[in-house]
């Protein structure tokens, strides 16, 4: 198969116009796929970065709400600080105004109302309704809990980290929450309590799963010590901590990531997280001092380019195969001719002339080639077949100059022979008138008429036979020259 490829001319032809197209085909494409991918990129960052203003925007919004009710609900506790039924009124009319508050409590110092004993806590709860109690017990002293000793301790409002409470009695909260806390001062500016209102975790929560880019990809949120607040793992919030992942992957950029968000910076990176190559876009909140971060798998991310990309090479291979079998088809068509006059040439090398080359109405250089080729196969069959009559008429004649000189051998034979038998025929009459001459030159004198005329007429007789035998040596000689004329005009015609 390997030979037949490298010797036919069609094949090669058409694997160098598909090689060739191939070739600028993946050029093209990997600079398309190229930019493709870092275009891929840059939209993913951007729809994440814009997931997180949403997801920070949203989440900022709703703890801005809850400052701004605490920071108006202050100035009446305030201002009623002598009146500590109020106090109950107004934690419940802050959740009634406020549908995205979970609890509300408003607490004071051990004894601060003389005669409500050393615990005061007005506190409402949303569930299926507002319900509304006084806490605080031996079994639940409030103010020894994060959300009202650390704002009394700093001396501000402060948003502490989420936290679930452990109430034994009264309203039981099983959620895990979040509490903006503030101090409550009286007229000398002692702090006197803590103004304290809830956010629901699952609230948030939802708030900032809706943000998912991407099917697979998943958001986390942590707190100012790194706890984790909202993970799709759910046996990691608040038991947990961001340092951990860092300690666990022991990747460069994952500890660099976890100090970021610690440190409330903003950004994204590349890394790898549970063996899988992922991007992790991150932003702090401008309220609580949280941290959200939104981790994309490269599968996710690329995954539009990836299924266009798989798209992409089955069509290029299904055109190149395509492009084969088209190219294969038209440049055997345009080369059939030449195919047809290579077997040609190889027959009329062969000495085979009688291959018909039919006349073309192409008027490219192959059509000129095959008409040409046709129209010189034609004059060379017809100067062959008149070589080869010529060849006939030669070798005809050869025979026939053949057989005239197998006869012109045979006469020469005989002639020879006759010459030689005429020859030896003249030596008996030549030699008898020879002696008879001789005799009678010797004898004359004493010869008798009688003797003298039978020596003559003996001498007559011989020359009469001398003379024939001259005749016939004439008659052959004649017939020789006759014989040898008629040879000159057949070599000349």
């Amino acid at each position: 198969m390997a030979s037949r490829l490298r010797s036919s001319l069609v094949a090669r032809l058409t694997l160098l116009v598909v090689a060739f197209v191939a070739l600028l085909f993946i050029v093209a494409v990997s600079a398309f796929f190229l930019q493709s991918r870092q275009a891929v990129k840059e939209e993913a960052i951007d729809l994440a970065m814009q997931n997180l203003d949403k997801t920070v925007q949203t989440i900022d919004n709703i703890l801005m709400r809850a400052e701004i009710t605490s920071d108006n609900m202050l100035w009446l506790v305030e201002h009623h600080l002598d009146s500590p039924d109020l106090m109950f009124e107004y934690s419940r009319q802050t959740l009634q105004n406020n549908p995205e508050l979970y609890g509300c409590s408003i607490a004071f110092e051990p004894y601060f109302f003389k005669g409500r004993g050393r615990y005061f806590s007005a506190y409402s709860h949303r569930g299926d309704s507002i319900t509304t109690e006084q806490e605080g017990s031996d079994l639940y002293q409030y103010f020894t809990l994060d959300w009202y000793r650390t704002p009394v301790l700093q001396d501000k409002p402060c948003w502490v980290e989420p936290f679930y409470e452990n109430v034994q009695s009264g309203i039981m909260v099983n959620d895990a929450i979040t509490s903006y806390c503030r101090p409550i001062r009286d007229a000398s500016g002692r702090t006197v309590g803590v103004l304290s209102v809830d956010v629901a975790i699952d609230d948030l929560s939802a708030s900032v799963v809706a943000a998912k880019p991407y099917p697979h990809s998943y958001n986390a949120v942590c707190s100012q010590m790194g706890a984790y607040i909202v993970h799709p793992d759910t046996t990691k919030l608040f038991h947990a901590n961001i340092k951990s992942l860092a300690l666990q992957e022991q990747d460069p950029e994952v500890t660099a990531i976890v100090n970021n968000m610690l440190d409330g910076k903003s950004g994204y990176s590349h890394c790898t997280l549970k063996g899988e190559s992922a991007y992790v876009f991150y932003q702090p909140f401008k309220k609580a001092g949280w941290s959200v971060a939104i981790v994309c798998t490269e599968t996710d991310i690329f995954s539009n380019y990836s299924r266009l990309q798989t798209y992409t090479m089955l069509i290029a291979v299904a055109g190149l195969l395509l492009l084969l079998l088209v190219c294969w088809m038209f440049i055997n068509r345009q080369f059939r001719p030449l195919s047809m006059l290579a077997r040609s040439a190889v027959s009329v090398a062969a000495g085979d002339f009688s291959q018909h080359i039919p006349h073309t109405t192409a008027h490219n250089e192959v059509g000129l080639l095959q008409n040409s080729f046709a129209r010189m196969q034609h004059s060379l069959a017809t100067h062959v077949e008149k070589a080869r009559e010529l060849a006939d008429s030669l070798s005809l004649r050869n025979k026939e100059l053949a057989t005239i000189y197998e006869r012109s051998k045979e006469v020469e034979r005989v002639k020879t022979a006759f010459l030689n038998n005429t020859t030896d025929q003249l030596v008996e009459p030549v030699g008898v008138i020879t002696g008879i001459t001789a005799h009678i030159r010797a004898h004359y004198p004493q010869m008798s008429d009688e003797e003298m005329n039978a020596l003559v007429e003996r001498m007559q007789t011989n020359a009469d036979t001398v003379a024939e035998l001259l005749n016939r040596m004439i008659d052959v000689a004649l017939k020789e020259s006759t014989a040898t004329l008629q040879n000159q005009t057949i070599d000349n015609t």
